[in-house]
């Protein structure tokens, strides 16, 4: 008896709609409130990295569609962009960019993804809660800058403000590395990956690039403004990242984890020192051979 052709028959359609419901439900839970919800939220795109890795990016973009048919049916328009901006059109974008070569993945152009990302998703996000996000976090914190007796002014407590609200922005970057390695991981461990398994410490940026992140500093400098910050702070992470890799390809053991305690404690200081370490990973050190 021969095998029937047919939609469902595809295992590309089939893994595709396999994801969109997974992040589905995963957007679902974190909307209704419930337990873990952000988390789920924050790892809605490991499905379509899972898909597409697997199955290649048109099993990652049908599942994308599904999703978010799926969100804007049941919690309308706003909830549907939520997901494409946060998990969706990353994860796509993203799956194009590493499955361009045959024999392996692409490292560069996706790198530079995790920068630009959260660069539109802070900008779109600003544009629609304007200044009120930001006073919401004010009124917040001096309460909290009252009960535990420190003193400090109106400026200084904006700065701080604006300061998280830009790292918030740019941390979307880590939720999307993280799906990406992990699902790829995870496949190659089953032989299941279109592409093997690349060395991650070994990525770096595109050329052009930098241009990006230092015109973003040049803005906010000559314009300060939250908007300004947000997006240089979004395009300076991919650069962290590089920074980080090659901190990972020459530290160990106790050195990393003491390197992670010291960014931990002197957290801007520290992560400017590891962005002027992907600078030099840029252009100072000889790219790896292909």
């Amino acid at each position: 008896m021969r095998p029937t052709a047919g939609v469902l028959n595809d295992p590309r359609i089939l893994a595709g709609g396999a994801a969109g419901f997974a992040c589905a439900a995963a957007c679902l839970w974190a909307f209704r409130g419930l337990p873990l919800g952000t988390l789920l939220l924050w790892a809605s795109s490991l499905p379509l990295f899972l898909a597409g890795l697997s199955l290649g990016q048109f099993s990652a973009a049908l599942g994308a569609a599904l999703a978010a048919l799926a969100l804007l049916l049941v919690v309308g328009f706003h909830g549907a962009v939520v997901f494409l901006l946060v998990a969706a059109l990353p994860a796509v974008t993203i799956l194009a960019a590493a499955l361009r070569r045959p024999d392996r993945l692409e490292l560069s152009l996706p790198l530079a993804l995790l920068g630009i990302w959260p660069a539109i998703t802070g900008v779109a996000s600003l544009l629609v809660t304007g200044e009120v996000l930001e006073q919401a976090i004010v009124d917040q914190i001096k309460p909290v800058l009252q009960e535990a007796a420190i003193t400090a002014d109106d400026a200084t407590v904006a700065a701080l403000v604006r300061m998280g609200i830009a790292f918030a922005s740019a941390a979307l970057a880590l939720p999307l590395m993280l799906c990406g390695i992990g699902a790829q991981a995870w496949l190659s461990r089953r032989r299941l990956a279109l592409r093997p398994a690349p060395d991650w410490s070994s990525a770096r940026l595109p050329s052009w690039y930098p241009v990006l992140p230092v015109a973003a500093l040049a803005a906010a400098w000559m314009a300060p403004g939250l908007m300004a910050s947000v997006v240089a702070t979004a395009l300076l992470t991919p650069l962290f990242l590089q920074g980080l890799a090659a901190v990972h390809r020459r530290a160990r053991g106790p050195v990393l984890v003491l390197f992670y305690l010291v960014l931990v404690l002197f957290s801007v200081p520290a992560a400017a020192l590891v962005v002027g370490l992907g600078l030099f990973e840029q252009f100072g050190r000889k790219p790896p051979q292909s």
